[in-house]
C-alpha cells in the first residue's frame, strides 16, 4: 500500500469581498509530506461562486458533485484549512465526506464550515475577533455543553 493520499480544501480568499485567488497553507502542504502523507489540492471547478454569507452561493451543479465525489473517494482523508472566508463548495466537501465516511481535520473556520453543513449555527464570540489573516492566530472555541464534542472533551473551552 502506498502512501496515504490526504486532500487539502483549497481556501477562497479575498480583497474588498471579491474573491482573488485559491490558498494552500504551504505549512500545511509541509506537515502532510513530513508525517508520511502524500497532500492533493482539492479546488473548486468554478470560479463564479460567492462567499458564504454574501447571498446565492454557487451551488454545485450535477456534474460538478460528481466529479468532486469522484475525487475526494480517492483520498484517505480531507483536510478543511482555516481562514477568514468560507465559501459553499467547502460545506458541499464536509457533507460528501460524512456520507462516504471519509475522515476531515476542520481548522478554525473549516469547522464552521462542517457545522454549517451538518445545519448548526454559528455566533461570533465579542473581542475574539479575527482581524487579520495570520496562520499563528489561534483563539478558543467555547462548546455547547449539549454537544457531541463537549461530550467528548469534557471541557467547555
Amino acid at each position: 500500500m502506498g502512501k496515504p493520499l490526504i486532500g487539502i480544501v483549497g481556501k477562497p480568499q479575498n480583497t474588498n469581498r471579491r474573491l482573488n485567488y485559491i490558498l494552500i497553507n504551504d505549512e500545511i502542504k509541509t506537515k502532510v509530506l513530513e508525517n508520511g502523507g502524500l497532500p492533493v489540492g482539492i479546488l473548486p471547478f468554478d470560479n463564479q461562486y460567492k462567499l458564504v454569507g454574501e447571498g446565492n452561493s454557487y451551488l454545485l451543479n450535477e456534474m460538478d458533485r460528481k466529479n468532486l465525489k469522484e475525487m475526494i473517494n480517492k483520498m484517505d482523508g480531507i483536510i478543511l484549512q482555516g481562514g477568514l472566508v468560507s465559501n459553499q463548495y467547502e460545506e458541499e466537501i464536509v457533507k460528501i465526506c460524512i456520507r462516504e465516511n471519509i475522515s476531515m481535520l476542520c481548522i478554525c473556520s473549516g469547522f464552521n464550515n462542517m457545522v454549517r453543513a451538518l445545519g448548526g449555527s454559528l455566533y461570533e464570540e465579542q473581542g475574539n475577533l479575527h482581524n487579520k489573516y495570520d496562520w499563528e492566530y489561534v483563539h478558543e472555541v467555547t462548546l455547547d455543553k449539549s454537544s457531541k464534542l463537549y461530550q467528548i472533551m469534557k471541557k467547555n473551552r
